[in-house]
């Protein structure tokens, strides 16, 4: 696990939030008009996960100003871990 976010633990989503995007990533019931599945980060940050790497489960969250990697995740309770949750 890298990327921004990968040591953030100040504070957490709540189990809704978390719940949500879990069910999200396992039922791959994506709507996503711009091919892209959108995230928040805890600490404010936005970015996405492009919907062609989402349906084959690979977590590379994408800046959304910038187009550039934010992080890497082996599995969706990395990116939770992380602080990352569906926008």
């Amino acid at each position: 696990m890298k990327g921004v976010g990968a040591k953030f633990k100040a504070k957490e989503w709540s189990d809704g939030a978390k719940i949500a995007t879990q069910a999200l990533f396992e039922t791959q019931n994506f709507m996503s008009p711009d091919n892209k599945v959108w995230l928040k980060h805890i600490g404010g940050y936005t970015g996405y996960i492009e919907l062609a790497d989402a349906l084959q489960d690979i977590y590379r969250v994408l800046s959304r100003e910038r187009d550039e990697e934010l992080g890497l995740f082996s599995t969706v309770d990395s990116l939770l871990d992380a602080g990352w949750v569906a926008d």
